[in-house]
């Protein structure tokens, strides 16, 4: 007896087997009310472990997208399943398609043997996905089908979205089931999840420790050698409800080699701020220029508001003699042998703002005044455009040429 559906034949009974061709003739075999496929349904659902083999086979076979060839493998395990309870499916048509597909895309003759030397390197384009389609990962439900019974004739069907995992389709899609001795000493599907030995990663936040570096976007493998809290102190917000309480924290980071870096953090809470002014140390980290590795190249002086700070270079085993704050900043960086002089006002902020001015790159590029806040309009005046040396010896530093 054929069921056609119009020209698609989609399912053949006789004796209890079934033929099927495609998707659809297998679905609309296990909604049709023949007796045996009933039964057998029955049976399969009033087993726990059997309907969970079952429903996962089904689900691999049905969610496969269109425009990819069937799953057999799913395919030969619901086989399986409906032979124990004398239901036969035939799908010998669906093999034999799918190999005349494989043949003919390595450009051989059906029943011909396949050899790696006849191979085509021709990869042909496959179809933009089917959005019409479901997808087996992002798609995935549980199917129940209620049959009519004496107190309620109709037909129903509960679709149960987003039930099983993600991960757990993808990992059977990846692994499927292999038929082998269970635990309990029965043969039978593996579908444990997850597999043994194997423990699922816990990705909470919450659970895990600030990774600072991953945070500030530096190497993992660095790790600073100097870390010094320069500034901590209470500020308030005044806004139109009410004042605001926060802790501010500064803090200078170097690796004791000609790098070096100051952050602030600002919170609610002492312990975060002084996280977040570590953080920010870190992404604002800078290599400076110094001379044998030890001291600066020249005298350098610079005003930054009303701020005056004055530096030397000295000799080696002169130490650093300077202020708190200007000594924690060069030891960090690495300068070793230097005096200096902070004139005017000794404001913490200007201080270090200042002397990352004078120690790094500066906040103007060349030929727009000194690099550090001095006018430009009468930098050269007199005496034509300067050397390379000379811009040197005024920023005390190296100027690097990359242009080519």
């Amino acid at each position: 007896m054929f069921r056609l559906f119009g020209r698609q034949r989609y399912a053949t009974n006789s004796d209890n087997k079934f033929t099927i061709t495609d998707r659809p003739s297998l679905q609309l075999l296990l909604t049709s009310s023949n007796p045996s496929i009933q039964h057998a349904l029955r049976e399969i659902q009033s087993r726990p472990e059997q309907n969970s083999l079952y429903n996962t086979l089904l689900r691999r076979f049905l969610k496969t997208p269109l425009h990819n060839p069937p799953n057999l493998s799913a395919l030969r395990g619901l086989r399986e399943i409906f032979a124990k309870w004398g239901v036969s499916l035939d799908i010998e048509s669906l093999e034999k398609a799918q190999e005349e597909v494989l043949a003919i895309g390595k450009g051989l003759d059906v029943g011909e043997e396949f050899t790696p030397s006849q191979e085509s390197i021709d990869i042909p384009n496959r179809p933009y996905p089917n959005l019409m389609s479901p997808d087996p990962l992002m798609d995935s439900m549980e199917l129940l089908d209620i049959p009519p019974t004496e107190t309620n004739p109709y037909h129903n069907r509960v679709i149960e979205r987003n039930v099983q995992s993600f991960f757990v389709q993808s990992h059977f899609m990846d692994n499927p089931p292999e038929w082998r001795q269970l635990d309990d000493g029965t043969m039978g599907w593996d579908v444990q999840y997850p597999p043994k030995g194997v423990q699922p990663t816990k990705t909470d936040l919450n659970d895990e420790e600030v990774k600072e570096n991953e945070l500030a976007n530096v190497p993992h493998n660095f790790k600073p050698k100097y870390a010094f809290p320069l500034l901590y102190r209470f500020v308030t917000q005044q806004t139109g409800k009410g004042k605001i309480h926060r802790n501010q924290a500064w803090m200078v980071i170097g690796n004791g080699d000609g790098l070096v870096g100051i952050g602030s953090g600002t919170d609610g809470e002492p312990s975060v701020a002084w996280t977040k002014a570590r953080i920010n140390a870190l992404k604002n980290l800078e290599y400076i220029h110094r001379f044998e590795n030890r001291t600066i190249w020249t005298e350098m002086s610079m005003k930054f508001r009303s701020t005056e700070i004055k530096m030397r270079p000295r000799p080696v085993g002169f130490g650093l003699r300077c202020g708190p704050i200007v000594h924690q900043v060069l030891k960090a960086g690495g300068i070793k042998d230097i005096s200096a002089k902070v004139w005017g006002s000794r404001n913490p902020l200007m201080i270090m703002q200042g002397l990352t001015m004078m120690l790094g790159g500066g906040h103007n590029p060349l030929g727009f005044g000194d690099g550090a806040g001095g006018k430009g309009k009468r930098l050269g005046k007199g005496y034509g455009m300067r050397t390379k040396g000379d811009v040197e010896r005024d920023r005390g530093r190296r100027v690097e040429v990359f242009r080519k």
